[in-house]
């Protein structure tokens, strides 16, 4: 699939960030809109993601090791693969 970002510069799924995958996908889109009419699993999730995002921001904030940074940002790669998030 192809994109547009928003300096509407060309670019292709295949060079996305899981984050990138993530944030923009149906599957958040449906989540948050789930949170919005009250499901608390729905809710759960996004406390979870946002932990998650907060922890990687820290890894990368404070210069941690590379792998730990791929081990915050394997969290997002899952939530794309347990989502079918392309």
């Amino acid at each position: 699939m192809n994109y547009y970002n928003f300096n509407k510069d060309f670019f292709n799924s295949e060079n996305r960030s899981p984050i990138e995958q993530w944030f923009s996908s149906d599957a958040w889109k449906c989540i948050i809109n789930s949170a919005e009419d009250g499901d608390q699993d729905s809710v759960e999730l996004m406390e979870t993601v946002n932990d998650q995002l907060n922890s990687l921001i820290f890894h990368i904030k404070n210069e941690s090791n590379q792998s730990r940074i791929d081990y915050e940002l394997s969290y997002f790669t899952k939530l794309c693969k347990e989502f079918d998030v392309e």
